[in-house]
């Protein structure tokens, strides 16, 4: 419960951050783009089982529901599983994930490997993923990885998938 209203909380602010005494709550009816408050209400079911599951749960149980199902086929199964889904659902738009989903394949089992092992590490003591158990840490964020995921898309998804790789490394 104390989620749930922490979320209805946050969206309430937001939507008053702009405010205008004719015209309303600008930023979220008119500024605010409407699939990411979309992306915002369907979390709220995943954020709600915090309560019963551990972060690495949580994490794979979201990776799993929001995959893309416009891709038509289910991410392989192998130690980069983890990876690949965190990597084809941050960029959020369709061609973007079509595009980081292609290039994966084509990188070098190297930076597959690099990839695979980095984003499926928890930073959690005791916790792994189910679809790619990665022992060991430290675990790194990479923060603006999504942002620059969508910006190389446009370009070249196979070097930006190697740029971070690189990164990693």
């Amino acid at each position: 419960d104390d989620i749930a209203f922490y979320f209805v909380h946050w969206l309430t602010d937001l939507s008053g951050a702009d405010a205008t005494p004719l015209t309303g709550a600008t930023k979220l009816a008119v500024k605010f783009p409407h699939t990411v408050l979309q992306s915002f209400i369907r979390s709220f079911a995943i954020v709600g089982r915090l309560d019963s599951r551990n972060e690495t749960e949580l994490m794979e149980d979201f990776l799993s529901q929001w995959w893309p199902v416009h891709l038509g086929c289910v991410p392989p199964a192998d130690a980069t599983t983890i990876a690949l889904m965190r990597l084809v659902i941050q960029v959020q738009f369709p061609e973007e994930q079509r595009a980081v989903f292609d290039a994966f394949s084509r990188l070098s089992l190297s930076d597959r490997d690099i990839l695979g092992s980095e984003m499926a590490t928890t930073g959690v003591s005791g916790t792994v993923f189910e679809r790619s158990p990665q022992q060991g840490g430290p675990a790194f964020l990479l923060y603006y990885s999504p942002a620059f995921l969508r910006q190389g898309c446009a370009k070249d998804a196979v070097a930006a998938l190697r740029v971070l790789a690189e990164i990693y490394r």
